[in-house]
């Protein structure tokens, strides 16, 4: 990657250092705070894009609330070389080692936890790396305080044992010595130490011959001696015999653990550098959070644009600026009082392009930077007295090698251009310098006293005017930037606010050139014109806001008002469902209540409505029966012309119309016998299979050949039990379903209720057309619908008995219906 050409020197006048170090303290990692404080803005247009894209990446994941796991991270790729050379780690850097490795296995996780890292970061999480085996053994053998543990080796833990068990006897040894009354008078206390790795005894100095043994040390005072005693000093050797074994021990392991880690070295050393490297990435997301920055727009063509731009380093509340050039004009000259904010506005167009070329975010409410291949800046008086440079020296020391080496692609930011010298010549010599930019297509931003550059500025194409702006009436800066409008010094003003005399002042005035008068007062004209323009726009602003605030209101009545009705409607479907459901809960009680009741009473009511039900079902039937022409209607293919009638009586004639005569029912095509003579209204009952039908006398037609029928005899009135209905009656229906309706009904697979209901019109339909036994097949299975189906047909008075067939038709899983 390509750095920008920007000196230390630029940097450091542009404070980019202080913003490395803000970015600095969001890093979670020394090495991430390194890479922070040694961040460079870079040159390539797509590099930097691709910067960008990872903080937007990051700034994405903690937006969500999502947290990178960056502790524990050190820089340990010293180390990883140090082990590849075959050096042994103290347990300490092992524990480096460790944690980083824990560290990159938790950030590759933390990164894959979406369906893989984004995008952006998936260059640098591809560094990360897990090595869970080498983290397992590196926590068997240390502990998190860098001692050797235990069970590091089967020798070790031998070793440690050993020592417990000869320190034990040596302890035991001495505190029965420090306890027996005989040395209470030789001993200076009753304890038992070690000095020089030795288990010893405090013992008086001039009592020290009675106890014989090896002096190790004495206190400060010369008073006490400490002594090992004979009868220990073997122990004590074995002891330090054992020490000795337990630290080559020790470095045995160390060693072991040292060269797994320098044949891992190689994918360490990259995990670190992506470590360091995600943390400086979610170090920039941090810092554009805490700046309540925006991620700037990147262009090509040279176009700089900043609005609402802050200086990211100014304490307190900052008074935003609009900044823009490259479009029109690419050389901008800012021109007003001291302490009015033009070296600020300097500044912040140079800073913010350093960061945003660093993958920054910028404080700004938009911002749209080109990718600047160089940045000069020439800010401030740096003047030096060790090398007789004066102030103007000083500038012109910084600005000549800018001359020689801008471009179309750089930034030149030039404050007080051409100061410190005879202002004629500084003048001509800014504008001079001003044009030699604006040849070479540098972006320049610069500051001036001078008003000659305010008509250089108005006059050359590709130069504007700009101003920070002044308060006349309190005669303060209000550190805005306009651009377009030249900039006032304002020195009698403030100079008659500090108290000048009035005198003085108006004799200044008066020696003021004719034009420099007019130019102020232009400017001062321009300047009323912009503040009206402003509140107008501010004034248009608020309606506007407010205009957006009652639409949303109004909106948001709009939204209550159709929850409200949706609600309701709601409320509505809900109620009638619950009342639907309490009918049917209720229905459903009747009808059970209904089934159970099996007294005798209540069975006749049921088979009489029963009789009277299927008595209506046959005469529906037979009218449906009687519009339908048969086969041999007029007019019908393939039908034979009916037979002539033989001659009878007439329609309605009252002499062949007695009770008991056959007769036909004109409109049915059924016959009948008639059961009544003519009433008064011209009506006769006539028994017409099953049904007794009242029938006008016009309809009626006696039969030739039919003599009446008596009570009783052979033409009586059938009645239900009787199944050979009359020729062309209800029974001639019953025949048709005979015929046709199965003997058999299969209800497997149905449930209880859905069975039932098939049974019911099953049964209706066999008795209406005369059968007299039925087969219900409910299969064997668990055995409940046919238990639920055996129950039920208790209930129904038309069932004379019910039983299981026998085992060659089907057993238990059949169930014969007797009707009757």
């Amino acid at each position: 990657m390509e750095r920008t050409t920007v000196s230390e020197e630029a940097l450091r006048i542009l404070q980019f250092d202080r913003v490395r170090e803000r970015l600095a303290a969001q890093a979670q990692s020394e090495p991430g705070r390194a890479l922070c404080r040694a961040l460079e803005p870079l040159t390539g247009f797509e590099a930097v894009a691709a910067l960008h894209a990872e903080t937007r990446a990051a700034s994405a994941l903690l937006a969500k609330g999502r947290r990178p796991p960056l502790d524990g991270i050190f820089d340990v790729r010293r180390l990883l070389d140090r082990a590849g050379r075959g050096a042994v780690l103290h347990p300490e850097e092992i524990l480096q080692v460790r944690s980083t490795l824990g560290a990159s296995r938790r950030l590759r996780g933390f990164l894959e936890e979406e369906g893989g890292p984004p995008e952006a970061l998936a260059a640098r999480a591809a560094g990360l790396v897990r090595r869970p085996e080498l983290e397992a053994q590196i926590d068997r053998c240390i502990d998190e305080h860098g001692e050797v543990l235990d069970r590091a080796s089967d020798e070790l833990r031998r070793i440690r044992q050993h020592q417990r068990e000869i320190q034990a006897r040596v302890r035991q040894h001495l505190e029965r010595l420090v306890h027996d009354s005989r040395l209470q008078d030789v001993l200076q206390e009753s304890l038992v130490t070690v000095r020089n790795g030795r288990y010893v005894v405090p013992v008086r100095q001039e009592r020290r011959s009675e106890l014989p043994g090896v002096v190790h040390d004495q206190s400060a005072s010369g008073s006490t001696v400490f002594v090992e005693p004979m009868a220990v000093v073997e122990l004590n050797n074995r002891l330090r015999q054992a020490e000795a074994a337990e630290a080559e021990e020790i470095r045995r392991i160390l060693a072991a653990l040292s060269q797994r880690i320098g044949q891992e070295a190689p994918g360490i050393g990259p995990a670190v550098e992506a470590l360091a490297g995600l943390d400086l990435v979610f170090a920039r997301a941090r810092l554009g959070f805490e700046l309540n920055a925006v991620e700037p727009v990147l262009n090509d063509e040279g176009r700089v644009r900043l609005i609402r731009a802050r200086h990211p380093l100014l304490p307190g509340p900052v008074v935003p600026i609009d900044v823009w050039l490259g479009e029109g004009f690419h050389v901008l000259v800012i021109t007003g009082p001291n302490t009015g904010g033009k070296t600020v506005a300097l500044k912040t167009v140079g800073l913010l392009a350093l960061m945003a070329q660093a993958g920054l975010p910028v404080p700004a409410a938009q911002a749209e930077l080109p990718v600047f291949q160089a940045i000069y800046a020439d800010i401030g008086d740096e003047q030096s007295i060790e090398q007789s440079l004066s102030t103007f020296s000083s500038h012109m020391r910084r600005v000549v090698p800018v001359l020689e080496a801008a471009r179309a692609e750089s930034l030149v930011l030039l404050d007080e251009i051409g100061a410190g010298t005879d202002p004629d010549e500084g003048a001509a010599l800014a504008e001079a310098i001003l044009e030699h930019l604006r040849a070479r297509g540098a972006r320049v931003v610069a500051t001036t006293h001078y008003s000659q550059l305010k008509g250089y500025a108005y006059l050359t194409e590709g130069v504007e005017n700009a101003s920070v702006e002044f308060d006349p009436e309190s005669l303060r800066p209000t550190y805005r930037l306009q651009i377009g409008l030249p900039g006032r010094s304002n020195a009698l003003e403030i100079a008659a606010r500090l108290g000048a005399p009035p005198e003085v002042i108006e004799n200044a005035r008066r020696k003021r050139p004719s034009h420099a008068r007019r130019a102020d007062e232009l400017i001062i004209e321009m300047e009323s014109s912009r503040r009206a323009a402003r509140e107008h726009e501010s004034r248009t602003a608020a309606e506007r806001r407010e205009a957006e605030v009652l639409r949303e209101r109004y909106e948001a009545l709009v939204r209550e008002l159709e929850e409200r009705r949706s609600g309701l409607v709601e409320d509505a479907r809900r109620q009638a469902e619950a009342v639907l459901r309490e009918a049917r809960r209720e229905a459903d009680r009747l009808l059970g209540e209904l089934r159970r009741l099996q007294d005798q009473a209540k069975a006749e009511e049921a088979r009489r409505r029963r009789d009277e039900l299927v008595e209506a079902l046959a005469f529906v039937e037979a009218q449906a029966e009687a519009r339908r022409p048969g086969p041999g209607a007029p007019g019908e293919a393939g039908g034979a012309p009916a037979p002539e009638a033989a001659p009878g009586p007439a329609p309605g004639e009252p002499a062949s119309l007695r009770p008991g005569v056959r007769v036909r029912v004109a409109g049915l095509g059924q016959e009948g016998v008639l059961l009544t003579a003519p009433g008064a209204g011209g009506e006769a009952e006539v028994q017409v299979g099953a049904l007794r039908v009242r029938v006008g006398v016009e309809r009626l037609r006696a039969l030739p050949g039919a003599p009446p029928q008596g009570p009783g005899g052979k033409g009586s009135i059938p009645g239900r039990e009787r199944r050979t209905p009359e020729p062309g009656g209800a029974g001639s229906l019953g025949r048709s379903k005979a015929q046709t309706l199965p003997s058999e009904l299969d209800l497997r697979g149905l449930r209880a209720d859905e069975a039932w209901s098939r049974v019911e019109k099953y049964l209706d339909d066999c008795l209406l057309a005369g059968l007299s036994r039925v087969r219900l097949i409910h299969g064997k299975g668990t055995g409940a619908l046919r238990e639920e189906m055996r129950r039920r047909l208790d209930g129904v008075p038309q069932v004379r008995r019910h039983v299981l067939a026998p085992p060659e038709e089907g057993g238990d899983g059949v169930t014969v219906v007797d009707l009757g």
